[in-house]
């Protein structure tokens, strides 16, 4: 049962009663109140989860003032609400709803079960990406790293598994009113559809190019993800892929899947054998790169600049961390026109990149909608019962003061998403990156 607001207050008045009334200071800072008087929280499986999730975020998270938020109020509410949850489901539900209430990307609690079954659908995918186009869910991407599906760019999917893949109103209104969180957490939930257990059979409804009106049923494999097994702290079986290939007009194109330390050294690789093809201009595409470590996006630019340049800064609690190329003497950076490609699922050190290179000059982006828009440095720590605690520790700008954190990242060129692109067979995102480069437009700001 939730305290009322008169017994939620008397608990706390040891933990506030040295930094003044906290209901009527305006946004008064946390940090400085005494966490040795705070009352026990209710007796609970899961109450010393519910501490250390606090008491973390208490201690790191970037805002002293956690956005007017009364946080200690907050650790007595939701330590009411924990006793009564039955189910560590149900109990880390409720925590998250309590992380929710700061409205920030990148802080979330992970159950002991989430960490050993990282998706619903499992660890593999159908290798294909969708996207809410026009009202309907179009194949945008018709293979992913090398591994194809069989099924055409363009086509409509209706069902997988006999349930409908269309996002449903009440879905899309609890993603929040912007039209940008909304495409965001529609994109989220067509891609977290197509995982599945490697080996295992899934069934479409779908209409192809050719025949719009026709509603077929096809069986698609799913696939084991390719390419290098990375750990990272708790992070654990991460699979970093790399894509590279040559086209049209000496352009090279180059492709990875998260921002992890040892990929800086096959980025460098693969660039290498592009220039070796003879690449004048690149293509860097990070369409559904959901980010990584962020000190990645150093020796990544490094391989795109050949003067020391700033790309933005880390703003914590009491300390500021710059980001800062510095090219060595036996650097040999790429040089020529470089064009980002970016989409819904852009996100964290993915948009730190994109607003470093573009607010820079040294990128032109392009695609059809903001990124994320989650795009806050974060940590990750273990929880008393085996699960994870991820937290934001500061906020990132931009060379020239962007942020990306709630908003995204705007292309330079905002390309329009039309299905009759993708029916024709066509990558409309990607063709106009081309175009640019090939008339030598695309570092034109």
């Amino acid at each position: 049962m939730r305290p009322r607001d008169g017994e939620a207050r008397s608990s706390g008045a040891a933990a506030t009663s040295a930094i003044g009334n906290r209901d009527t200071d305006p946004c008064p800072r946390w940090d400085q109140i005494d966490v040795a008087h705070l009352a026990p929280l209710p007796s609970s499986p899961y109450a010393a989860v519910l501490e250390q999730v606090w008491r973390v975020v208490w201690s790191r998270h970037f805002d002293p003032t956690f956005a007017c938020v009364n946080w200690p109020r907050l650790r007595e509410d939701y330590g009411a609400r924990l006793a009564g949850a039955t189910t560590t489901t149900e109990a880390y539900a409720r925590i998250n709803e309590m992380l929710g209430r700061l409205g920030v990307s990148h802080l979330r609690a992970f159950a002991p079960y989430d960490l050993t079954h990282p998706s619903p659908g499992g660890t593999g995918w159908v290798p294909l990406r969708a996207r809410w186009i026009e009202g309907a869910v179009v194949v945008t991407h018709t293979s992913l790293f090398g591994q194809g599906s069989g099924i055409a760019r363009g086509t409509v999917l209706h069902q997988i598994d006999a349930r409908p893949v269309a996002p449903t109103e009440g879905g899309q209104a609890r993603a929040g009113g912007r039209r940008q969180r909304r495409e965001v957490a529609v994109a989220s939930h067509l891609d977290e559809l197509l995982r599945c257990e490697p080996g295992r059979r899934r069934r479409f409804k779908l209409s192809e190019p050719g025949e719009p009106g026709r509603v077929q049923t096809r069986e698609l494999v799913c696939v084991a993800p390719l390419g290098r097994v990375i750990n990272f702290g708790h992070l654990r079986g991460l699979r970093a892929r790399v894509e590279s290939r040559m086209l049209d007009g000496k352009i090279g194109y180059l492709a990875f899947n998260v921002w992890m330390l040892p990929l800086a050294a096959d980025l460098h690789r693969a660039l290498g054998e592009l220039r070796k093809a003879g690449a004048r201009a690149l293509i860097l595409d990070l369409r559904g790169n959901l980010g990584g470590v962020g000190g990645m996006t150093i020796p990544v630019a490094s391989l795109f600049m050949g003067e020391r340049a700033d790309l933005g800064r880390l703003v914590m609690r009491g300390v500021t961390q710059k980001l800062e190329v510095r090219p060595g003497p036996g650097d040999d950076p790429f040089l020529g026109p470089l064009a980002l490609l970016v989409d819904e699922r852009t996100a964290s050190t993915s948009e730190i990149f994109a607003i470093a290179m573009g607010q820079q000059g040294r990128a032109k982006i392009y695609g059809g909608v903001p990124t994320a828009g989650m795009a806050l440095p974060s940590l990750v720590e273990r929880l008393p019962d085996g699960g994870l605690l991820q937290y934001p520790v500061g906020e990132y700008f931009g060379p020239g003061g962007a942020v990306a954190e709630g908003v995204g990242v705007r292309p330079d060129v905002v390309v329009a998403r039309r299905r009759s692109d993708y029916v024709a067979g066509r990558d409309p995102v990607l063709e106009a990156a081309v175009r640019d480069l090939q008339l030598g437009q695309a570092t034109e700001k």
